[in-house]
């Protein structure tokens, strides 16, 4: 187990569902929490998806409640909330499970995702078509999220398990081969580890050098580090960003001449236009490459409302209680949308003062790359809250508030 993914002094919420991976994750981590130095709480998520899932949560909680965690325990109801947003199963429960990771008060959540779940994930993305970022598989620490036993394999896991008789429940769903990871997992890994009993293996330090290759990538287009005078530098990592964007024919020498001149000499908020829509922009002393999205938005505009829906892949969350973007829900307007930013946007700070939105996003620094794809909730041109930025001081809670809600965004897969 890499337990160097842990701060001392933080709190780890471990993500337990009761199968034997995540109870082992959570026997090691609370034999380790005192050396380590951090405090350790247990999050389960019931999805509602079989009869056995209520008593998997029970289960899990007694033997939170037996080692004295705190247990955070939710309930969600996966084929609703699937059938309203039109979603798969899997993609619906993910969503949901991540909300409900969302509402834990911990540093970091531990997920139990293991080395054959590494080599699945991998094989999986490859199928369906991915890139390298999906091809370079999870990573063991993504943001909040951490994996300890990314690089543990099945066969430790287990002898672990039967050292220590550890209890663990059994997913019967996992037999059932219509789901296509289970598919993979049952029938392909097992013919390629006849092919190569280390395929597993392989497959893992496949996806680490990939990831490799990409941090290393991406240093390059680190504002100030592209050398202009190494073509093979510099012409790899603009041919590299092309390609991770679907365009693989097309660009041309003189295509890469503007783009360096644009790098060289372009001003922040200049452009240049690429083949198959895409586009070269200047943005704080880097060139960004985007694709206009608009037509592929399939919802621009949502009223106001209280709940969990789905905008355009993201996950937006209105509920009552406090959080970081929590706000007065008397103050919202009845004509109040979820949308994007339209040009003559305001936004209010709270404190006072009233000014453009664009100003106020230059401000806080937010890359141009990402100012149109922000959700925003507005009532005709006041913007009301921003993704991840603010809450406009107009809707701030007082002391006459009399109910407190809170809007969180997030992707709708992790």
């Amino acid at each position: 187990m890499d337990l160097s993914v842990f701060k001392k002094g933080s709190t780890v919420a471990a993500a337990v569902s009761g199968g034997m991976d995540s109870m082992v994750m959570l026997h090691k981590l609370n034999a380790v929490k005192e050396d380590v130095g951090f405090k350790l709480a247990v999050v389960n998520v019931n999805h509602n998806l079989r009869e056995r899932s209520a008593g998997d949560s029970r289960f899990v909680k007694t033997y939170a409640e037996r080692l004295g965690l705190e247990f955070f325990g939710f309930s969600v109801d996966v084929k609703e909330f699937a059938a309203q947003n039109k979603l798969s199963v899997e993609t619906a429960a993910r969503a949901l499970r991540y909300r409900a990771f969302d509402d834990v008060n911990a540093d970091c959540v531990a997920l139990a995702h293991h080395m054959s779940d590494q080599a699945e994930s991998v094989l999986m993305n490859i199928v369906r078509g991915s890139g390298i970022n999906g091809a370079a598989g999870m990573k063991t620490v993504n943001g909040r999220f951490v994996r300890p036993l990314l690089n543990v394999s099945k066969d430790e896991i287990k002898k672990y398990q039967e050292e220590h008789s550890i209890p663990f429940v059994e997913d019967e769903t996992n037999a059932d081969d219509a789901h296509s990871r289970n598919f993979l997992r049952n029938n392909i890994m097992p013919l390629l580890k006849q092919l190569n009993k280390r395929a597993e293996d392989n497959i893992c330090k496949f996806a680490e050098r990939l990831r490799e290759d990409e941090e290393f990538l991406k240093t390059l287009a680190a504002a100030g580090e592209i050398n202009f005078d190494n073509a093979s530098l510099w012409k790899r990592r603009v041919v590299f960003s092309l390609n991770e964007m679907g365009v693989k024919q097309d660009i041309e020498a003189r295509h890469l001449d503007l783009i360096k001149e644009l790098a060289v000499s372009g001003q922040t908020g200049s452009s240049l236009d690429l083949p198959h829509g895409v586009k070269a922009v200047k943005d704080y002393g880097k060139v960004i490459f985007i694709r206009e999205n608009e037509e592929q938005r399939e919802v621009n505009e949502i009223p106001f409302k209280i709940g969990d829906f789905l905008m355009n892949g993201k996950l937006i969350s209105v509920r009552g209680g406090e959080g970081r973007f929590k706000f007065d829900l008397g103050k919202v307007p009845p004509d109040a949308v979820f949308r994007y930013r339209r040009e003559g946007d305001i936004f209010a700070k709270y404190g006072g003062g009233t000014k453009k939105f664009k100003d106020f996003l230059i401000d806080k620094k937010i890359p141009q790359r990402f100012r149109d794809g922000l959700i925003v909730l507005a009532a005709g041109n006041e913007v009301l809250f921003a993704e991840g930025i603010e809450t406009n001081g107009k809707i701030w809670v007082d002391e006459k508030t009399k109910k407190v809600y809170n809007i969180n965004i997030t992707y709708a897969e992790e």
